[in-house]
C-alpha cells in the first residue's frame, strides 16, 4: 500500500511575480517537496490584497483555517502578514505550526513610517512608545514563540530572534537554495559600460541613495532593479547629483530577465545596512558577475574574508565604533590588502573602481564566488527543511 503523503499548508506574503526572497523560495517548495514524500498547498495573500485592510487579514484568516484542517502542518512564511492568521488557524485546527522568520517586520515598519533610525541590531533594544510598533511586536511574539520551530536562513536571524525570547532549540538555520532559471536578456533595458547593477526594495536601509552617490563622480552606468516607497526620491538624487542620465530604474523584473541582466553586468552592488541572508548576492555571484557588498552580517555568510568579492564597510570612524561597542577596524591600507574596504561613499566608489579595473584580482573573486554560491544548493535547503519537518 502507498503511504500517504504528508500534506503541508504554506502561508505566504509575497509570491510570484512579486520579487524577494519568498517569492523566490516557496515555488521551490512546490516544485522540490513533492519529491520527499509532501503535497504543498500555497495560499499567497494576494489572493485577498484588493479588499480594505482588516477585512483582507479576516477573510485570509478564514481561508487558512480551511486549509489548515485538510493539513498536517502549517509552514508560513512570514511572522505578521500571514503568519498571525495562520497561527490562529494552527490553534483551532491543532496543527503543528512551523515560522520561517527572514526579518523583523516592526523594525522594517518603524523604519519605513516613523522615522526610526537605529539599524536591528540597536532597534531589538529600543523601547518603542507607538502603539502600533507594540501591536506589530505582540502579533510577532505570538507567532514566533508559540511556533513548534523557527526557520531563519542565516545565523545573524538566528540570534535576532533569541531576543525575541525564543529558545536557541527552537529555530533552525536553513539556508536558501538558489535555482537560476534560463537567462533572458531584455532588449529593452539599456546596456550602457561599465554597467553596475544593484537590486532590492527601494527603502532606507538597502543603501541605493550610498550607491547613487557614488556613481556620481565616476563616468559608470547604474541600474536599479525593484521598486518601493523611495523611488521617486532616488530618481531626484540622482538628478540632482548629476547623474541621472546614467542611472536607470527598470521596477520589478522577472527573475529570468533580472539574471540576464546580472550576467552582463560589469558588477553588481548591494550596499545595505542590513540583510538575512541575501539571496540576489548569491545569484550574482553563482552568475559569474563580480560583487561589491556591505561589510554586515548576513552578507559575510555570503562573501567570507573578501575572498568573493569586495566588502564595504560604512564605518570609518574609529572613536564612533567604540562608542557604539562595536570592534574598531584596522586601517585602511591594511583592509584593502585582505580585500575588504572601509568608509563611507568614497570607499564603496573605491571598491567599485578596485572590482572594474583590477581584472585578475576580480576574476580571481569571479572563481571563488562560484564555489561558494554551489554551497546554497536547492538540495541541502530541502534536505534541511525536510528534516525539521518530519521532526514535528
Amino acid at each position: 500500500m502507498e503511504e500517504k503523503k504528508m500534506r503541508v499548508f504554506i502561508p505566504t506574503g509575497v509570491y510570484p511575480p512579486d520579487v524577494g526572497g519568498p517569492a523566490t523560495y516557496v515555488p521551490l517548495l512546490e516544485k522540490y517537496l513533492p519529491r520527499y514524500g509532501f503535497t504543498v498547498d500555497v495560499l499567497p495573500f494576494r489572493v485577498v490584497r484588493f479588499l480594505p485592510k482588516g477585512i483582507s487579514h479576516l477573510v485570509y484568516f478564514f481561508m487558512a483555517l480551511a486549509r489548515a484542517f485538510r493539513a498536517d502542518i502549517i509552514y508560513a512564511q512570514d511572522a505578521v502578514s500571514v503568519g498571525f492568521p495562520a497561527r490562529l488557524a494552527s490553534v483551532i485546527a491543532r496543527k503543528p505550526f512551523v515560522v520561517k522568520i527572514v526579518g523583523d517586520h516592526v523594525w522594517e515598519q518603524a523604519r519605513q513610517r516613523f522615522g526610526v533610525t537605529e539599524e536591528l541590531d540597536d532597534f531589538a533594544l529600543y523601547q518603542m512608545g507607538r502603539p502600533y510598533l507594540l501591536f506589530l511586536r505582540a502579533l510577532q511574539l505570538f507567532v514566533v514563540r508559540g511556533a513548534k520551530q523557527v526557520i531563519v536562513p542565516g545565523h545573524y536571524l538566528k540570534k535576532i530572534v533569541m531576543r525575541w525570547g525564543v529558545p536557541e532549540d527552537h529555530i533552525e538555520v536553513v539556508y536558501n537554495g538558489v535555482e537560476l532559471p534560463p537567462v533572458v536578456h531584455d532588449p529593452d533595458i539599456m546596456i550602457a559600460r561599465p554597467l553596475i547593477v544593484s537590486v532590492g526594495r527601494l527603502v532606507p536601509w538597502k543603501g541605493f541613495d550610498e550607491v547613487i552617490r557614488a556613481v556620481s563622480a565616476s563616468p559608470w552606468h547604474l541600474t536599479i532593479v525593484g521598486d518601493g516607497p523611495l523611488r521617486k526620491e532616488l530618481e531626484s538624487l540622482a538628478h540632482s547629483e548629476g547623474c541621472g542620465a546614467r542611472v536607470h530604474f527598470t521596477g520589478l523584473l522577472p527573475r529570468e530577465k533580472l539574471h540576464g541582466l546580472l550576467k552582463v553586468a560589469d558588477a553588481f552592488v548591494l550596499y545595505s545596512t542590513y540583510e538575512g541572508l541575501p539571496h540576489v548576492l548569491i545569484e550574482a555571484m553563482a552568475l559569474g558577475t563580480p560583487v561589491v557588498a556591505s561589510d554586515i552580517e548576513g552578507n559575510r555568510e555570503v562573501v567570507t574574508n573578501g575572498r568573493e568579492g569586495i566588502l564595504v564597510s560604512s564605518y570609518d570612524d574609529r572613536s564612533a565604533r567604540t562608542a557604539r561597542g562595536l570592534p574598531s577596524y584596522d586601517d585602511r591600507s591594511a583592509r584593502k590588502a585582505r580585500g575588504l574596504f572601509s568608509g563611507d561613499v568614497s570607499a564603496l566608489y573605491d571598491a567599485i573602481k578596485e572590482t572594474l579595473e583590477n581584472k585578475e584580482e576580480t576574476q580571481r573573486r569571479v572563481t571563488a564566488a562560484r564555489l561558494r554560491a554551489a554551497d546554497f544548493s536547492v538540495e541541502q535547503t530541502m534536505q534541511g527543511l525536510v528534516k525539521v519537518l518530519h521532526l514535528l
